[in-house]
């Protein structure tokens, strides 16, 4: 009888780490320009207003370096607002040195939440803009 349980563990630990593998073989897929859509629908479905810096060059010449992709806002039921920055990352994608300092700028802001988001994110950001 340990033998057969010990069989079972060892093949739904294989199952679990194949499926893990293939998780993150999907989100390594995920380019930044179709999480940012994704990430978009998801504003606009919890009724949050957001303006998308571009980064075509006509418009890089007249925004800072490093500012976040997207700043949203969303009214509260108690007359208040949230305001919110996120930096938009593919899966693997990293931080430069200056989106980390307008990041960490804006979250010493009172009541400002500045993030860096990823794929793997999905679910955080998800609870976060509910």
């Amino acid at each position: 009888m340990a033998i057969i349980a010990y069989n079972i563990l060892k093949a739904t630990e294989t199952v679990i780490v194949g499926v893990i593998k293939m998780q993150k073989e999907i989100l390594n897929k995920i380019t930044e320009a179709d999480f940012l859509s994704q990430v978009s629908s998801l504003l606009e479905l919890f009724g949050w207003r957001y303006y998308h810096v571009f980064e075509q060059r006509a418009y890089a010449r007249r925004t800072s370096k490093g500012f976040p992709d997207i700043a949203a806002v969303r009214g509260n039921s108690d007359g208040s607002a949230t305001l919110i920055f996120l930096e938009i990352k593919k899966e693997k994608g990293k931080l430069t040195e200056q989106q980390f300092e307008w990041l960490s700028l804006l979250n010493a802001v009172p009541g400002v939440v500045a993030t860096v988001c990823h794929p793997s994110d999905w679910a955080a950001i998800a609870s976060m803009l509910k």
